[in-house]
C-alpha cells in the first residue's frame, strides 16, 4: 500500500501552486471563452505542465470544431418563439401553439440535455481537450481520471447584481410564460375551431380571452432574459480554472513525491467548450467511447471549487435527469468523512445544475462532479467578478486533500480480489458479474 499522508500533509503547497496557476493563465490568456484562441493556448499551456512537472508518460492536445453558442442559443431560438406565440394567441392561435412547442423542444434538447441537435445555426470555433496518461508501475487492475475544464464563461450580467438567483428565475418565468402560452392557444384554438383573425372575448370566450391578456406581461420578462448573458464580455474565469488546476496538482503531488501506483494507472482530461454545453467532454466522450472496458474507470470532474462549505458530491447532474456513478460518489463522500471534511451528498441536484461530469455519465463513463461554489447566491459565479482574488485556498486545499484520500481508498478497493464496479450490462471486461 502506498502512504499518501505526505502529500494530504502538504495540502496548502499544492493550494498554491493552484493558484499560482490559475494567475498565470488568468494574465497570459485572457478572454479564453469556449472556441477562442486563448482557450486553445490555455489547453497548450497545461498540456506543458503535465508533461515537464507531472510525470506523464503521454500528453495530447486534440483540437475540435466547436460551435461557441451551442448552449446560449437555445435563448434567441426559444425565446423569439416564446415571444411570437404569446403574439400569436391574438391572431392565430394555432400558429402560437407550433411556436411554443417548437421552443420548449429547443430549451430541452440544447439546454436541458445538451444535445448537439440545433449547433449548425450556430458560428464556428476551434477549441481543444487536454488528455495525459501516469502509468502504473504493474498489472492495470484500474484507471482514475482527474477532469476540469478549461474556459470562461460570457458575463452572466443579472448575476453581477443579485447573484445566480436571479439568471435562474429569469429563465423560470420565460418557461413557465411558454407554458402558459401554449396552454391559451391551445385552448382557444379548440374553442375557436382554429380560427384566423382578430380574436376577441366573444370567440375566445371572456376566460381565454383575458388570461391571454394577462399572459403579454412575460414578454418584458423575456426581453430581459435575451440579454441576461452579455457576449461580448469573458469573464476571467479564476474559480472556473480551479478544476483544470487541481486536476493538474493531484498528478504533480504524486510525481513530487516520487510515487508510482502499483495497479491504478492516472489520467487527466482537460476539457474545452464547457461553457458551449459541455463540447469537449463529449468529444472526448466520443474518442474513448469503448477503451476502457478493460478495467473499473472512475472519472471525477471537479467544477468551481470556491468555499470549503460548498463542497458537494453531485448524484444528480444535467439538471437532475442524469445520475452519476454512485459508487465512486460514495467513495469521495467517505474519503471527506476520513480526514473531516463535509462533501455534502447532493443527491438531488439543482434544476439549473450540469458539469462535464453528466456529459461523460451520457457517453457510459462511470462518473460523478465535486463541486464547491453556491451558484444561487456568489456573484462571482459567470461574472466578471470571477477574478483571481476570489481565489479560496482553504478550499482547494480542502478538495486536494480528500481527492488524495479518495484515491488511496481506491487503491485499497482494487486490492481486492472479488469486485464489480462497471454499470454497464454490455461490459466484457473481468470484472462484469
Amino acid at each position: 500500500m502506498v502512504d499518501f499522508t505526505k502529500i494530504i500533509d502538504k495540502k496548502e503547497q499544492y493550494a498554491e501552486f493552484m493558484a499560482e496557476q490559475i494567475v498565470t493563465v488568468c494574465n497570459d490568456y485572457p478572454d479564453r471563452s469556449a472556441g477562442s484562441e486563448n482557450e486553445v493556448k490555455t489547453a497548450e499551456y497545461f498540456a506543458e505542465t503535465l508533461k515537464t512537472q507531472c510525470g506523464c508518460d503521454e500528453v495530447t492536445v486534440d483540437k475540435f470544431q466547436v460551435r461557441p453558442q451551442a448552449l446560449t442559443s437555445w435563448v434567441y431560438l426559444a425565446i423569439t418563439c416564446f415571444i411570437l406565440g404569446i403574439i400569436s394567441f391574438f391572431f392565430i392561435p394555432v400558429l402560437g401553439v407550433i411556436l411554443n412547442v417548437f421552443g420548449l423542444v429547443a430549451v430541452a434538447l440544447q439546454y436541458v440535455f445538451r444535445t448537439r441537435a440545433f449547433d449548425k445555426i450556430c458560428f464556428e470555433g476551434e477549441s481543444a481537450n487536454v488528455s495525459a496518461w501516469r502509468k502504473c508501475s504493474g498489472e492495470v487492475k484500474g484507471r482514475v481520471i482527474f477532469n476540469g475544464h478549461l474556459d470562461a464563461n460570457w458575463n452572466h450580467a443579472v448575476n453581477t447584481k443579485i447573484g445566480g438567483k436571479g439568471h435562474a428565475i429569469l429563465v423560470i418565468l420565460s418557461l413557465v410564460g411558454a407554458v402558459v402560452s401554449l396552454a391559451l392557444c391551445l385552448g382557444a384554438s379548440i374553442v375557436s375551431e382554429c380560427y384566423a383573425g382578430i380574436s376577441s372575448p366573444v370567440i375566445y370566450g371572456a376566460g381565454i380571452f383575458y388570461a391571454g391578456v394577462a399572459s403579454v406581461a412575460f414578454i418584458p420578462v423575456m426581453i430581459v432574459t435575451y440579454y441576461a448573458v452579455d457576449e461580448k464580455k469573458v469573464t476571467p474565469g479564476a474559480n472556473e480554472l480551479t478544476g483544470a488546476t487541481l486536476s493538474v496538482a493531484l498528478l504533480k503531488a504524486l510525481n513530487d513525491e516520487n510515487i508510482n501506483l502499483e495497479n491504478i494507472e492516472l489520467g487527466v482530461f482537460l476539457t474545452g467548450a464547457k461553457n458551449a454545453g459541455h463540447r469537449g467532454a463529449k468529444a472526448l466522450a466520443d474518442k474513448h467511447y469503448d477503451d476502457f472496458y478493460d478495467v473499473p474507470t472512475l472519472l471525477y470532474t471537479f467544477d468551481n471549487i470556491h468555499n470549503s462549505k460548498d463542497l458537494h458530491v453531485c448524484y444528480k447532474d444535467m439538471h437532475g435527469f442524469v445520475s452519476a456513478n454512485e459508487f465512486i460518489a460514495d467513495l469521495m463522500v467517505e474519503a471527506g468523512e476520513d480526514l473531516g471534511v463535509d462533501m455534502h451528498p447532493n443527491k438531488v441536484m439543482s434544476p439549473l445544475g450540469a458539469t462535464d461530469a453528466g456529459a461523460f455519465r451520457q457517453g457510459k463513463f462511470m462518473s460523478v462532479a465535486i463541486t464547491g461554489i453556491n451558484a444561487m447566491e456568489e456573484k462571482c459565479y459567470n461574472t466578471v467578478l470571477d477574478t483571481v482574488d476570489t481565489i479560496n485556498k482553504d478550499a482547494l486545499a480542502d478538495c486536494f486533500q480528500v481527492a488524495i484520500k479518495c484515491l488511496d481508498k481506491v487503491d485499497a478497493v482494487l486490492e481486492e480480489e472479488d469486485h464489480h464496479h462497471c454499470d454497464d450490462p454490455n461490459c466484457s471486461c473481468h470484472h462484469h458479474e
